[in-house]
């Protein structure tokens, strides 16, 4: 069986698989997109906060019409104090004004207690942006620089992959295939040891008689743990 067509295949085919999942689980990576998702989070607190100082804004207008309005009844109250009859109606309706000049002032102080706290989750949340933005750019200049260290090998690889498969026997890629469809890198392993003490070259456990017999006849065989195909060198 003449796997060497196969084999350098496969051998160029796991280097770039290797490399791609490298680069897919590197810890800068990772690190780059947990940043992005706090930096997201704390975007959210920026407009969560936007939003909650509008309604801070809108209610504190409606504060200043009101106490306008109660601030020229007032006034026309005042004017008329001195020539109406009914003083006491007037001075009850001074004191009811009064009330409500206090409530909208407890309202005014309220609304400026949010309206600080609102700026300071808004402040916080900004600052926290910009410390993530610089250490998500720190993070990601590294994650490039490791990236490119071995772009210029996976683009030679795989410029050379199609033509190496295209050298390889169709019994033998869909053998092949079947098996790194499986998430096996390395589908065709050569045996170890012995005609007595045959294991897989790949996850190294002890063959079976009846696949040592098939080995010894075929000169391969499926190995019965991990299913990978076995041959003698």
């Amino acid at each position: 069986m003449d796997l060497q067509d196969l084999l350098a295949y496969q051998k160029t085919n796991a280097r770039i698989h290797d490399i791609e999942r490298s680069i897919a689980s590197s810890p800068k990576r990772k690190k780059r997109e947990e940043i992005r998702v706090n930096f997201d989070e704390a975007k959210k607190k920026m407009l969560s906060a936007e939003a909650y100082a509008d309604k801070i804004v809108s209610a504190y207008n409606d504060a200043v019409s009101a106490l306008t309005k109660v601030t020229s009844e007032c006034e026309t109250l005042i004017a008329e104090l001195g020539t109406a009859t009914d003083k006491d109606a007037i001075v009850a309706k001074l004191e009811d004004i009064k009330k409500t000049v206090a409530e909208i002032s407890q309202k005014v102080e309220n609304l400026k207690l949010q309206s600080d706290k609102a700026i300071k989750t808004y402040l916080e949340a900004q600052d926290e942006g910009k410390k993530l933005k610089d250490e998500y750019n720190v993070v990601n200049e590294a994650y490039q620089k490791d990236v490119a260290v071995v772009k210029k090998e996976l683009e030679k690889l795989k410029g050379e992959v199609a033509p190496l498969r295209a050298k390889v026997s169709a019994d033998l890629l869909a053998d092949y295939d079947a098996l790194f469809a499986q998430n096996i890198l390395n589908p065709f392993v050569q045996v170890q040891g012995d005609d007595k003490s045959y294991t897989c070259g790949g996850c190294f456990m002890a063959l079976s008689k009846s696949n040592s017999e098939q080995l010894n006849k075929d000169g391969k065989c499926h190995c019965d743990s991990c299913k990978r195909i076995i041959y003698k060198g």
